[in-house]
């Protein structure tokens, strides 16, 4: 293995959804309860896109990273733009974002809420939460 290569850990535990595709608003697969596995701490949000549907120019993807104390309340923690996804070589690559859970308020869980629009949004997706391993 390359030295300073980025290993991510998939957990059973700490999956979102596997093999999603998704064509409208909603929620990705299902949440995670940040007390079990990789406990209240950090790590970083991988999105595994396989495919993309960009054919008419006008579809968005924006992904909201969102947090609860207990599983029905949620706030906004951060986001997954639209410029991050589609910046991707024809649809097929990871999207890997940072994730914290030491601030001010502990959180038990963590979803991701996506928001498409456009003529025909479509993507299909594994989402999970990994330690970063060095």
């Amino acid at each position: 293995m390359k030295q300073n290569a980025r290993q991510m850990v998939l957990d059973a535990e700490q999956l979102f959804g596997e093999a999603e595709t998704l064509t409208s608003t909603g929620v990705i697969g299902s949440s995670i309860n940040l007390k079990g596995g990789l406990g209240l701490g950090s790590g970083t949000i991988v999105l595994i896109i396989t495919a993309l549907d960009i054919a008419t120019g006008d579809e968005t993807y924006d992904i909201d990273i969102e947090v609860s104390t207990d599983n029905a309340t949620w706030v906004k923690w951060g986001s997954i733009s639209d410029a991050e996804i589609q910046a991707l070589t024809a649809g097929d690559g990871r999207v890997l974002k940072p994730f914290h859970n030491q601030g001010s308020e502990m959180y038990n869980y963590v979803r991701l809420n996506a928001t498409l629009a456009g003529t025909t949004p479509s993507i299909t997706l594994t989402a999970f939460l990994s330690e970063t391993m060095i």
